[in-house]
């Protein structure tokens, strides 16, 4: 804004106009000094106007910018020792430099327009700012305008929650401040959130635009110090599905049976299915549309397939897993077989590599750290060993690492995995590692080994031999953190001679007594405790599902040894179903979240 001031031969008060496009531009009564102490409306519809009239006064024109003035606000006023104060400027007239002077702060000074300040020492303190612009200079100062209060009673635990946690693009959480001790000061960081911070006790609405994993801290304070909590990866966005055709998964429990008994099905496809069309070779119902059907029987021994087909308004997808339920004619704790790429009638080999140093699959000059077989394998549920034939095998001390991972078309996540020394194996006889415990699969999964380039080291595996461009490829290499198949490594069509032992567990006879597992508070509004102290427990691991079998979590902390906790704070009222496997024994319990 442009001012004009109008001095008369006594002095004193002028006149000062501004124009634009209106035809009746504001006028203003401006002092000596630049304040401005009144305003108006002229009938003036021109610059030419109002020099007419500043003539017929005889007065002379001359313009003036706007006064700078400066002014600033802090919050919070009154804080604890060691807390911090956020400084606002709120300066007019168009400053473009900020100096502040903090006495007891920390810095001490600051050229910010709007700094942080944190106060380490008891006491009342002024705040001073001086701000400038090219051709003006202004000071503000307030006085006692900070007051740190020394440290009284106990400092806050911080902890919170947010609802819901999992949400679609564009939706909202609502969080709640549960700390204890009575803070008076909140300071929240939403990571990936639309508003990123708020200082309010319970904020509610923050929007998340992108989907991905963010992580939400909070910061509390009293007048007996501060303490913050940090949820990592606690709220999960996922894009819009609404153009996405369903993923399809399923499982089936108990996948070996005796003739007559029953298989129960859970729907776990991924975005939204409305309908499902299950087909069960060999069982009674032979379909279902139910999403989640229970009660299949089968009555004939025999290998049988099952297929799901789920779909959305966006289309449908499907998966068949073969051989997937085994029914015998007499009751079996588990049917266990080796499983192979290899192809009947193939010779096992191993490359000796010309272009570089080293053989495949084992140490070479590409550097590979680690081998995957990829396995499509429906019928087994556990993995119990290997049986791996050695090619090459000498140490200085190294170890190998053998892994089953899971993935689909890639290894992804170790589902378990045994190191043995290198020096142990034995060249051009098959070997075998055994896992301290079955590792669980269910359908693909990869299996394999990996290696260090310790000094001195060499280790091999036999494999089958080029299949040539037409062939198939299941082995995978990784080299500097990435995952090739070995063609596109190495131009070949092969598959490791990596064998492992799979087996496929029935029903267990033994079951836990009602009293071994200990669930509370059920019903409960977001915590739930499980108290398996008077097991003699070997590994825990659990799944939350929701009423629709739709997974929930698989997130649990460990309070003490024997006793776990399960968040739900983050999911709407309603029946959860907890899935625990103890000493790799399947246990279901029901809860019940109020709120």
């Amino acid at each position: 804004m442009e001012y004009w001031t109008i001095s008369g031969a006594s002095g004193g008060d002028a006149i000062g106009a501004t124009y634009g496009a209106s035809a009746l531009p504001t006028t203003c009564l401006i002092a000596p000094d630049h304040n401005i102490v009144e305003q108006d409306i002229w009938p003036i519809s021109t610059v030419g106007d109002i020099t007419s009239i500043l003539n017929g006064y005889g007065l002379a024109e001359t313009p003036c910018t706007d006064p700078l003035i400066a002014d600033f606000s802090g919050a919070p006023l009154v804080i604890p020792v060691g807390s911090t104060v956020d400084f606002t400027d709120l300066s007019t007239g168009g400053a473009t430099s900020w100096n502040w002077d903090f006495p007891g702060g920390s810095p001490a000074t600051s050229t910010l327009q709007n700094p942080t300040i944190t106060y380490n020492t008891a006491g009342t303190y002024d705040v001073t700012l001086e701000v400038s612009n090219a051709s003006l200079t202004d000071t503000e100062t307030k006085t006692a305008y900070i007051e740190v209060q020394p440290p009284i009673g106990p400092p806050p635990v911080a902890d919170f929650v947010g609802t819901p946690t999992l949400i679609p693009v564009g939706s909202s959480v609502d969080f709640t401040d549960l700390s204890t001790n009575s803070p008076t000061i909140w300071k929240w960081t939403f990571e990936g959130a639309d508003v990123t911070t708020s200082n309010l006790q319970n904020p509610s609405d923050i929007v998340y635009s992108t989907a991905g994993l963010y992580e939400v801290k909070l910061k509390v304070t009293n007048t007996g110090g501060s303490d913050s909590l940090t949820k990592v990866d606690y709220i999960e966005v996922y894009p819009d599905t609404s153009s996405i055709a369903p993923k399809v998964h399923f499982t089936g429990a108990p996948r070996l049976i005796t003739a007559g008994e029953t298989v129960d099905f859970t729907d776990e496809s991924d975005f939204f299915p409305v309908s499902w069309s299950w087909n069960f070779e060999g069982g009674t119902p032979t379909t279902s549309n139910d999403q989640n059907p229970t009660g299949i029987s089968y009555s004939t021994p025999g290998l049988y397939n099952v297929t799901l087909t789920a779909s959305n308004g966006s289309g449908s997808g499907s998966l068949t897993k073969v051989d997937y339920i085994v029914v015998s004619d007499y009751p079996m704790d588990q049917l266990c077989d080796t499983i192979t790429n290899m192809l009947p009638g193939e010779n096992m080999t191993f490359q000796q590599l010309s272009s570089t140093w080293g053989y495949l699959p084992g140490h070479n000059g590409k550097l590979v750290t680690a081998y995957a077989e990829r396995f499509e394998d429906w019928t087994v549920s556990e993995i119990s060993s290997f049986i791996f034939p050695v090619a090459k095998s000498y140490s200085a001390g190294g170890k190998v690492k053998f892994i089953i991972w899971n993935g689909d078309l890639e290894p992804d996540s170790m589902l378990g995995s045994k190191q043995v020394n290198v020096s142990t194996l034995t060249s051009g006889l098959f070997n075998v590692v055994h896992f301290d415990s079955n590792i669980e699969v269910d359908g693909i999964f990869f299996a394999g080994f990996e290696i260090s380039y310790a000094a001195g080291d060499t280790f091999a595996i036999y494999m089958a031999p080029d299949r040539g461009p037409s062939g198939d490829n299941t082995l995978y290499c990784r080299k500097s953190g990435t995952w090739y198949t070995a063609t596109d490594l190495f131009n070949i069509h092969t598959s490791s001679g990596l064998t492992p032992v799979g087996c496929l567990v029935g029903i267990q006879t033994f079951e836990f007594e009602n009293s071994n597992v200990i669930i509370f508070p059920n019903p409960s509004d977001g915590q739930f405790n499980i108290d398996l102290s008077s097991v003699d427990l070997n590994n825990f691991s659990l799944q939350v599902y929701d009423i629709s079998g739709r997974m929930v979590t698989d997130k649990y902390n460990v309070r003490t040894e024997g006793l776990y906790t399960v968040d739900l704070g983050g999911s709407n009222e309603g029946v959860y179903i907890l899935k625990m496997r103890i000493n790799n024994i399947p246990v279901t319990r029901m809860v019940s979240l109020v709120k």
